[in-house]
Formats: structure tokens, sequence, C-alpha cells
């Protein structure tokens, strides 16, 4: 099964949907576990002691205590509907109910067809979770269930389980149910932690990490009340974050392209065009206002740096390689070191995960009043093992 370290004095509780599947009760339960099994569906099948250390509850677990809660309608409810509900309870209550108040639950197991998510805020909230030391969830989100505008909340649930210590494993096994249908799942066990302050969770593979961060793309957290079209990219002008002077705005990334670094020099801003793909282009005064300067933004200082070859490389190839500089670097050269940077802009075909975590390290993002990124994730580019790393630079901020 796995490398496990238990004894006769762990007591674990599983509170799931079993659907008749008593498979992990029963492993558990075979190595000195008591298992306490839930599922409000099993209407047949009465509360009962299942072997020497399982008990059977026909209850399920809420975020509420309710004796007729009413389900909704999907593969395990139509088959079997209660006449008058299901009996449900919140996990303290079922502590309080079983004598287990004072004990330690060392594994909660929840298996729950999309409840879950309301399920984990109320333990979060409670901080009942807070003392567990695993918690094996199956994630779901169903094409109707949760309703797609409380999807964002459910994916700030997740991650508060991260905040609260929970650190992940990489044994989730996730599958799409169909194109509008996600469901995430994990059917192997996970060790023992060693250390009281230690905690575990399924981990997601890549792709489920890039849709974290794609489902909170959809809640803007600051409602700007004056944003303006600059050529290509849009900025905010709330609360003087352009100041009427002494304007400094970094773009990198132009491929030729200066409608947003003429736009921001229209309105009076001092513009740095940053571009190392542009070989044709040597540094260079555009206006009174826009200066050219054929290098690249990175986390270290390179004077031959040789890029992945994409669309805008296989065109314009360097033999030497491209001159790279870290912000702090660049930002001495050009003696802004003292002054304000009102504006960056970065557009660098998905170097811009390193750039920014290099921005987040050194603190130095922490002046910038606003960041313009264009996030990329190509099908090889970053490495997918390296995707959950990009997410985590994403959610840093």
């Amino acid at each position: 099964m796995m490398s496990w370290v238990t004894s006769e004095s762990f007591q674990t509780r599983a509170c799931d949907s079993i659907d008749y599947d008593f498979r992990f009760d029963d492993a558990m339960a075979n190595i000195g576990c008591t298992v306490y099994s839930f599922d409000p569906s099993m209407l047949d099948t009465p509360d009962h002691k299942r072997g020497d250390r399982v008990f059977f509850k026909r209850i399920g677990i809420s975020d509420k205590d309710d004796d007729h809660f009413v389900p909704r309608v999907d593969e395990y409810v139509e088959k079997r509907r209660a006449v008058n509900g299901w009996p449900m309870r919140r996990l303290q209550t079922i502590l309080d109910q079983l004598g287990h108040k004072k004990e330690q639950l060392t594994v909660l197991k929840m298996d729950i067809e999309g409840y879950e998510w309301d399920v984990t805020r109320d333990l979060l909230d409670s901080g009942i979770l807070s003392s567990v030391p695993q918690f094996l969830v199956e994630w779901h989100l169903f094409k109707d269930f949760p309703p797609r505008e409380r999807v964002p909340d459910a994916v700030e649930t997740y991650f508060r389980l991260n905040d609260m210590g929970f650190q992940l494993f990489v044994t989730g096994i996730f599958y799409l149910g169909s194109a509008t249908s996600l469901r995430m799942t994990a059917e192997t066990f996970i060790p023992v932690l060693t250390g009281a302050d230690k905690r575990a969770l399924w981990t997601v593979p890549w792709w489920g990490r890039a849709c974290d961060m794609e489902s909170d793309w959809s809640r803007e957290r600051y409602q700007c009340q004056d944003k303006r079209q600059m050529g290509n990219w849009p900025v905010c002008f709330d609360k003087n974050l352009i100041p009427q002077s002494n304007c400094l705005v970094y773009s990198f990334g132009i491929d030729y392209d200066f409608r947003f670094d003429d736009a921001m020099a229209n309105i009076g801003c001092t513009v740095y065009s940053f571009d190392p793909s542009m070989l044709d282009t040597p540094d260079h005064k555009r206006g009174d206002r826009v200066f050219f300067k054929r290098m690249g933004i990175s986390d270290k200082d390179d004077d031959h740096f040789v890029p992945r070859v994409d669309e805008y490389v296989e065109k314009r190839r360097a033999v030497n390689g491209w001159p790279m500089r870290r912000l702090q670097t660049i930002l001495d050269q050009l003696g802004h070191k003292k002054e304000q940077l009102t504006v960056l802009k970065l557009d660098i075909e998905g170097y811009e995960w390193d750039v920014t975590r290099d921005l987040l390290d050194s603190g130095i993002l922490s002046s910038v009043p606003q960041f313009l990124v264009e996030w990329h994730l190509f099908t090889d580019f970053p490495p997918r093992e390296r995707v959950p790393d990009a997410v985590d630079t994403y959610f840093r901020f």
C-alpha cells in the first residue's frame, strides 16, 4: 500500500462519501486505525459496526447542521432519493456526538461530490482543521456545480489551505470529465509527516495550477476608476498613479511596435523601450521622450544570453547572443536608481516568470505603482515541471 508509520494509539475517522466502497476504510483499519465511515446516500444501510475497527454512520458532513438536507440531483442521488432528505452535520457536531471532541483526529478524508468547497471553508473558518495532520480531499468542479459565479470563492478556499500550513504532495491524479466539467481525484495514499506542525494535502498537476491562476484572473481586486487605453495596453490613472511630472516608464518587449511607448510619451512620461531581439535597431532616441535600448531584462546579468528559438528568434538570431540585465543593473546604468519608476511593462515571451520572481525576491517591485505584464504558458515553455513554480510566483502578488 505505502510506507505508513502508525500504532494502535492512532485513531482515524474518514468523513467521506463511501458509496458502498470501503477499500480505504478497511485498509486504514487493517493497520490499526479506528475508522468512522459516513455516507447519507446509502439509504439501505443502517448505522452498524463493520469489522473490529470500522463504524458506519448514515449521516453526511456539511457546513451546517440539517436533518432534512435536500441534495442536488446527480448520479448518486438519482438512484436513491431520500423522501425526507439527508441528515447532515458540521464536523464539530459529529466529534461531539461521537465523544471524540478531545481526541486527535489523525486523517480526515472527503469525497462529497462538490460540497467539499463549503465544508472546507467551514473547517477553515472554525479553525478545526488546524489540528488535523492529514486532509485527503477530492475536489470537484462540475459543469453546473458549484455555480460558475462561486468558483472563484472555491479556489480562494483551496489556497487558504496553503496559508494554514498544509503541504502539497505530488500524488494527485486528475482527469477531465468533459469540456466543461473538471473533476479532480486522488487514489494513492500519502506518507505520514514528521513534525507536529506539518500538514499534507493532495497536489494538482501543472495544468491544474494553470487553471487556478486563470480563475484568479476573473477577479478584479482593484476597481480602476480611470482606465485608459495607451496604445495597445491599458493603464490606470487613479489617484495620481501617473504623476504630471517625473513620470518614468520602462517598456520591455517591443518587436517594432511602439504604440504603448509613444502614447505614454505623449502624456509627458519619459519612456525607455527595451528589446534585444531587434538586431537591426541600435540604441537611439525616438522623439523627445522615448529612448530605445537593444538589451533585455532577465533574472541575471548576461552579455551572451542564448534564447529559446521561437517565432521572434527564428527570423533574427544573434550570433553572440543577447545582452541581458537585471532591473537593478539597468536602473543603475541609466542613472535611475534614485528615481521613481512609474510603470513597468513586460512582454517577454515566457521569461516573465523568472524575471518576476527576481523582482519579488529583490523587493524592487514593491516601489513600482503599476506593473503591466503579459503572462505566457507555451506548449513547451516554461517546461511543464516548472509551471507550478511559475503560478506560485503569480500568487505571490
